[in-house]
């Protein structure tokens, strides 16, 4: 009953945030007659729309969604095959389980949801790419093998710029200029982007790209529109931080490139998070213009909603600025790190803003901060503390704090440090269950930061901390301190990995759910403790919760154990649940196994749910393996095939042409403030 009620719970929390990223785009008025009207069901800003459970692919023609219905089962049973798993989040595009979201759902705040939305499970389904690495991991093991095979050293598997943009490309711009399902072509901009971002090149063909996509921007079907914005925030480039910033400010430039006598605000808003990636890539006057469009946005304050305020403060947090002057005092927000810094805490600390925008100011404070220098880094430390520790402060900008103690603190001995440390020491014990996890979590991140014999010290202490606290938590508590024990010791050589490996082990009898015990699976893999393989392997195979076993599949191919790959083929097979065959296949890819990418793809074109469809999709694109490019380009030249399962196809080839080791929304969703979403923020980064 407890695995019961908490899959209850997390499908509440992940239909509304999923309902807040899918709600249905309203169409613009008077849609020109050539066009179809939106496509029925939620529509994500990247196009296409979620199946819903045990949805198979419709004979209808282009526009047809997939059907399907709400997720979350009729009653209090386990999920079976073909439904969504509440809680599960897949990190892939488009792909946030719960199906269609409640009636009446849409733009609900989780807020008021209080700690239903304080898991584990959450913070890791928004971080766990940096932590896999499967490109990283597969490229680098073809290029080992290489020479011993007679090779030229090169990735076999990592697409070739060249290829991607002879072979590629063509089929995906062809989709966006000629097809008329307005959620397909929205696809196929992202995959587009995607695929130029990949290539690292700025030629002729990335300028023909960043010109389709901007004519885009124009498109009558507004789904269409904003998937234009992001792909824009993807490509990057000097010449699309202009076009972006107009569309922020919803100057005339900017309304005549998307040929609307106003950008609407969900537009603008996608707009300005795109502008804060795009700019993050580019020279520093570049991220000083892009600074100086979106705090422009919240010094206005009065009739700037919610949605594109909190972007602003959202996007704000991705540039790097310089030291700058002596005094940053009085200075406008894009003169220096510094300057930036106090803008953004003044955000965050005036009482009058909404509470989600300060929120995710503070959140940015961190960012920021992180890579200022010393100065700034204190005195954002200082400033992050005094945020955690006031009780005044709404709940969600303590909990922004405390990510943003987690960003800038280091495992040194100076003031700042140690007190970054001892207040996140404080703070799990705070009233709110998502600060204290967030606490917990924050200090594995400062442990994991230790690289020389003078930091061992604190990266030992908060190990040790974080042991003792193990042994005394209960619930959900017991998560977040396993994870925050796999993150620390995944990235640090200098802690003794022995002592913490063998706490989570001890605990492990006293997980009482299976959502802590894969916790603990979890995080010894991120340990690499290749010792813990047997219990792993053993706790996989009797665990029934798909949620957990999924997260039990990747602790295995973490932790190397290569003993382990007959069960997690066995996992792959078609008659499990959609989430397990997804990890289990990324837990095969870590474990060198070859035939992941082919398996995927075969299980991408034969399968009628569009529900294994996306799971299979999202393995293949985490694995980058490029021998899949040609069989995609050609299902996708077949017109016959209806547009719901094409979707899919092009979202799976932008993943796999893309040739970069993290996803492209990654700056935004590391450590990013999921208790202070808006409707754009995730769309953003759940895309």
């Amino acid at each position: 009953m407890r695995t019961i009620r908490r899959l209850l719970s997390q499908w509440t929390v992940i239909a509304l945030l999923g309902a807040v990223c899918a709600a249905q785009t309203p169409a613009d008025p008077d849609p020109t007659p050539q066009e179809p009207p939106n496509p029925p069901g939620p529509v994500h800003p990247g196009g296409g729309s979620y199946g819903g459970p045990g949805d198979t692919v419709p004979g209808g023609g282009p526009g047809d969604t997939g059907g399907g219905g709400q997720g979350g089962g009729t009653g209090p049973s386990a999920p079976t095959p073909g439904q969504p798993v509440p809680g599960a989040t897949p990190t892939g595009p488009g792909n946030w389980p719960g199906g269609k979201p409640p009636a009446g759902a849409t733009g609900i705040s989780v807020l008021s949801l209080g700690p239903d939305t304080a898991t584990w499970e959450a913070w890791w389904a928004l971080n766990r790419d940096r932590y896999l690495g499967v490109k990283a991991a597969i490229y680098a093991a073809d290029a080992a093998a290489a020479p011993a095979t007679g090779g030229t050293g090169l990735a076999r598997r990592r697409p070739d710029p060249r290829f991607v943009a002879d072979r590629v490309m063509p089929v995906l711009s062809a989709i966006i200029e000629r097809d008329g399902d307005p959620g397909l072509v929205a696809e196929a901009l992202v995959a587009l982007a995607r695929a130029d971002a990949g290539r690292g090149l700025e030629d002729a063909t990335s300028q023909r790209v960043s010109d389709r996509i901007v004519r885009a921007l124009a498109h009558r079907q507004l789904a269409v529109a904003e998937s234009a914005a992001i792909a824009l925030g993807i490509q990057g480039g000097p010449r699309t931080i202009p076009v972006l910033a107009a569309l922020v400010e919803d100057s005339a430039a900017g309304r005549a490139a998307c040929a609307r006598a106003e950008v609407p605000t969900r537009m603008r808003s996608l707009a300005a998070l795109s502008l804060g990636t795009a700019a993050r890539r580019g020279r520093e006057e570049l991220q000083r213009y892009a600074v100086s469009v979106l705090s422009r946005r919240l010094e206005a304050r009065a009739n700037v909603p919610q949605d594109l305020a909190g972007a602003c403060a959202a996007a704000l947090g991705l540039v790097r600025l310089g030291a700058g002057a002596t005094s940053d005092q009085d200075l406008p927000a894009a003169a220096s790190a510094g300057a930036l810094l106090q803008f953004l805490q003044g955000v965050a600390d005036d009482p009058e803003r909404d509470q989600i925008v300060r929120a995710q100011a503070t959140a940015s404070v961190g960012r920021v901060g992180a890579s200022s220098p010393e100065t700034q880094r204190a005195a954002a430390i200082a400033w992050s503390i005094a945020a955690a520790t006031d009780a005044a402060h709404p709940t969600p900008v303590r909990q922004g704090a405390a990510i943003a103690l987690g960003r800038l603190g280091r495992p040194t001995d100076s003031p700042p440090d140690r007190a970054a440390r001892s207040a996140l020491t404080a703070l799990v014990r705070d009233t709110d269950r998502l600060v204290r996890g967030l606490a917990w979590l924050a200090r594995g991140e400062i442990g994991s930061r230790a690289r020389v014999e003078t930091e061992k010290e604190a990266a030992v202490e908060i190990q040790n901390g974080l042991l003792a606290d193990l042994q005394t938590a209960r619930g959900g508590a017991m998560g977040f301190v396993a994870l925050a024990l796999g993150v620390l010791a995944h990235d640090s050589a200098l802690v003794a990995a022995a002592d913490g490996n063998l706490g989570l082990k001890q605990a492990w009898p006293r997980a009482r759910t299976a959502s802590d015990a894969s916790a603990i699976g979890l995080a010894l893999g991120l340990r690499l403790d290749g010792s813990s393989a047997p219990l792993l392997l053993e706790r996989f195979g009797r665990e029934g919760d798909p949620l957990a076993k999924s997260s039990l599949a990747l602790g295995l191919g973490l932790a190397g154990a290569t003993s382990a790959l007959s069960a997690l083929r066995t996992a792959s097979a078609t008659d499990n649940h959609p989430l397990v065959i997804r990890d289990a296949a990324i837990g095969r890819a870590l474990l060198s196994d070859d035939t992941v990418g082919p398996e995927m793809l075969s299980l991408l074109a034969k399968t009628k749910s569009l529900l294994m469809a996306d799971y299979a999709g999202d393995a293949l694109g985490a694995v980058g393996d490029a021998s899949a490019l040609d069989t995609l380009a050609a299902l996708l030249r077949d017109e016959e095939v209806p547009a719901a399962r094409r979707s899919r196809l092009v979202r799976a080839m932008g993943a796999v042409a893309d040739a970069s080791l993290l996803p492209w929304n990654e700056p935004l969703r590391a450590d990013g403030h999921f208790g202070a979403p808006t409707e754009s923020w995730t769309a953003f980064v759940l895309r």
